[in-house]
Parts: C-alpha cells; structure tokens; sequence
C-alpha cells in the first residue's frame, strides 16, 4: 500500500467544514435575511429574501454534491494541485461564512464569497488537467489547436480570394 498523503484528509476535513457551516447557515438563516433589510419591512420583502438566499444554498449544496462525488470517486482525490487549491477555497469559504453568520452580513456578500470560491475552485480545474468534459489539457490544447489552425486557413481562403476578386476588378477597370 502507498503512504497516506496529509492532503487527501485536509481536504475532506475542508470540505466537510464548509458544508456544515452551509446547513448551518441554512438553518439560521433568518437574522441574515433580517440584515438585508430595512428596519421596516413587509412579509413580502422577508419572502424574497428568503427565496433568494434559499436559492443560494441551494446551488452551493448541489455542486458540494458534485465535488463529493468526484472526490469519493477518485478522480481528483490524489492531485496534489487540486487538493491544495481546495483546500484554500474551502477554508477561506468556511471562515468567511462563519463571519456570515456570526457578524450578519447581508444576503449579496454570500454571493461575492461563492464567487470567489468558485473562482478558485475553475482555476483548479483548469490547472489540474481535469475539465468538466473529462479531458485532459493536452487533448484540449490539441484540439483547441485543430480548430484555430482551421479558422486561420479558412481566413487566409478568404484573405486569397478577396485579393484576387479585387485584382479582377483592377485588371477589368
């Protein structure tokens, strides 16, 4: 058996903090939705809040679906880059929505904080060869090269037979 690398169980532990600060959050929601409104507000106001911050955790609780399962798959559990991009987003997620929480920020600064995380979390993908299509980087690099050397020659047609319609309308003036 290989050793046990110290990044795989970080990044479980990371990834399973951040959910629990998510349910927890989802749990507690209401003095978050309260700061994102004015000290006089309807039922109404409260309920859009509401769906729009329900909304929110939705989204995140489907894409930790995502990530679990492609962690507990293996394919991407033992890239060294992944997990330590990871790790980062996951922490950084965790502590600012722990801040979410305890401090009541308003509802629009949970989206700057799933931004960023998700940001970090694309430029992970990027880097580590994974994309969401299953291909590596080397096969999308050959094929992103196929497809602009394609469009450079059929430039270049066009380049050609714009110039020699313009020289038989010179030779014909």
């Amino acid at each position: 058996m290989g050793r046990i690398s110290g990044l795989v169980p970080s990044r479980f532990l990371t990834l399973l903090a951040h959910l629990v600060v998510v349910i927890t959050l989802f749990w507690s929601r209401d003095s978050n939705i309260q700061a994102c409104l004015p000290l006089t507000f309807t039922t109404e106001e409260y309920k859009t809040q509401d769906i729009q911050l329900v909304a929110a955790l939705a989204v995140t609780l489907g894409l930790f679906a995502v990530e679990l399962a492609g962690f507990f798959s293996g394919v991407s559990m033992f890239n060294s880059t992944q997990s330590l991009l990871s790790i980062g987003a996951h922490c950084s997620a965790s502590v600012a929505l722990s801040f979410f929480i305890f401090e009541r920020w308003e509802c629009t600064t949970y989206w700057y904080i799933f931004v960023f995380c998700r940001l970090t979390k694309q430029q992970e993908s990027s880097q580590s060869g994974v994309n969401p299509r299953g291909l590596r980087d080397q096969e999308r690099r050959q094929q992103q090269t196929k497809v602009f050397n394609k469009v450079l020659e059929a430039g270049q047609e066009l380049k050609c037979s714009d110039r020699l319609s313009r020289a038989e309308g010179v030779r014909r003036a």
